[in-house]
């Protein structure tokens, strides 16, 4: 009678050990899986990141631009590589034919980061002439290019 229940008694331990196993394995997946999505999840949104840096130089830069234009509409033709805080961007104006008063101003930006990205915005202007010699700028149309 005893090595009936002797085996009935490794039997159990033997099934308790397999499924301790089972459940540390899937513990050990599901911790692999949630470690791979962190690290995911941060790497994008440090990508976003300098994303959004480089959108608000290249808006910096844009600023600047329409405020050229508006002091000096004929001479500013734009510039390159300017500085602005943790990055630069590059301005590049260009005359609409037929329309003497129209310029795409298109703007540039990116940070100073080694993987930024470049983003450009492009906008419509229209110059205004005044009496005193200064031009008003209107923005009739602005897009973020891809």
């Amino acid at each position: 009678m005893h090595s009936s229940r002797f085996l009935s008694v490794n039997s159990k331990r033997g099934s308790a050990t397999l499924l301790a196993v089972i459940f540390l394995s899937v513990l050990v997946a599901l911790a692999g899986a949630l470690t791979s999505n962190l690290i995911r999840a941060y790497s994008m949104r440090g990508k976003d990141y300098l994303q959004a840096k480089a959108f608000h130089i290249a808006e910096g830069g844009l600023h600047k631009a329409l405020w050229e234009l508006s002091r000096s509409s004929e001479s500013y033709a734009g510039e390159k590589e300017t500085s602005l805080g943790e990055g630069a961007f590059t301005i590049e104006i260009l005359p609409l034919k037929r329309k003497r008063h129209k310029r795409i101003v298109t703007s540039t930006g990116y940070t100073s980061h080694p993987s930024s990205p470049r983003v450009t915005l492009k906008a419509l202007v229209r110059l205004k002439a005044s009496k005193s010699g200064k031009s008003s700028v209107v923005v009739e149309h602005w897009e973020l290019v891809k």
